[in-house]
């Protein structure tokens, strides 16, 4: 089965969805990496960590850090 919108199967593209909600519980909470897993439908941290270094080639806390010295830098 596959997302009309997308082209992309439906697994892949709730699997994106859960990550990008990650990302912004990443960037606007202050909730613990093991919360945010657990609340975007991860079973545990890993699996979280795991998906996320497949889609954006880095893990959480890379990310996280990143995106944060970029808007440190623009602000």
């Amino acid at each position: 089965m596959r997302c009309v919108k997308t082209r992309l199967p439906v697994l892949a593209v709730m699997i994106e969805r859960r990550v990008d909600m990650a990302k912004t519980y990443l960037l606007h909470s202050d909730l613990p990496l093991a919360d945010i897993a657990v609340r975007c439908g991860f079973g545990e941290q890993s699996a979280l960590n795991e998906v996320f270094r497949g889609l954006s080639k880095q893990g959480c806390s890379e990310w996280c850090a990143l995106k944060s010295e970029v808007s440190n830098w623009w602000f």
